[in-house]
């Protein structure tokens, strides 16, 4: 599992396009604060990947020292996977973006951390 500071880790092609080991790069359900395993200011950005994808304009703002294409390819991974539950993939996804962003873009829908 990933542990702090849940910094977001290289996933090959093969995990993207086969995210079987999800789990092994989202922190534990208990380590998870409340507040990202119920709806919150980034859920909408969940929502909107899950169940669309992503439009090729959005637009993320990064927090200091976050590689940008490793952090869509680690949450990529984590939306992908059957493995967790929903719920489960829901509060580490939303976590994570609101430790990795401060803004998300997407036909002017913002989606920020409050």
């Amino acid at each position: 599992m990933l542990t702090a500071p849940y910094d977001p880790v290289p996933v090959s092609d093969v995990d993207v396009a086969f995210p079987a080991m999800a789990l092994d790069v989202m922190p534990l359900l208990k380590e998870i604060p409340k507040k990202y395993q119920v709806d919150n200011a980034w859920t909408s950005l969940f929502l909107e990947w899950f169940t669309n994808g992503l439009d090729p304009a959005i637009e993320f703002w990064m927090k200091d020292g976050i590689d940008g294409l490793t952090a869509y390819r680690h949450l990529s991974v984590i939306i992908g996977s059957y493995a967790p539950k929903h719920e489960y993939k829901e509060a580490a996804f939303t976590f994570l973006c609101s430790l990795w962003f401060t803004k998300v873009v997407n036909h002017g829908r913002t989606h920020k951390e409050i």
